[in-house]
C-alpha cells in the first residue's frame, strides 16, 4: 500500500487517491460519493475521525482519520471529485 501511496500516477492520480481513501477507511464507494468530508470529520479524545451514516444500513460509523487520508483530503480541499461508479471502476 505504501508504494501505491507514494507513486506519481499523473492524470490517474485522483483515482489512485480515491482508491487509497477507500482502502484506508474501509468505506464503500457509495458512501464515499455521498459524504461531505467538511461536515463528517470530527475530533474526539483519541484524535480525528470521520463520522458517517452507512448508506446500506444507516448505522453510524466512526472511522479513524489516518494521516495519509487527511493529506489526500487536504490536497482536494476536503472535496475530492466524485465519479460514476462504472467510470471509476474502469479507471482503477
Amino acid at each position: 500500500m505504501k508504494e501505491l501511496e507514494e507513486k506519481d500516477w499523473g492524470e490517474l492520480q485522483i483515482f489512485a487517491d480515491i482508491f487509497i481513501i477507500l482502502a484506508r477507511t474501509g468505506m464503500n464507494y457509495s458512501d464515499f460519493v455521498s459524504i461531505d468530508f467538511n461536515l463528517a470529520i470530527k475530533t474526539i479524545e483519541q484524535g480525528a475521525v470521520i463520522v458517517i451514516a452507512r448508506g446500506k444500513t444507516s448505522r453510524e460509523s466512526i472511522i479513524p482519520l489516518f494521516p495519509v487520508v487527511r493529506k489526500i483530503l487536504e490536497k482536494y480541499s476536503y472535496n475530492p471529485r466524485r465519479y460514476e461508479r462504472t467510470y471509476f471502476n474502469k479507471k482503477i
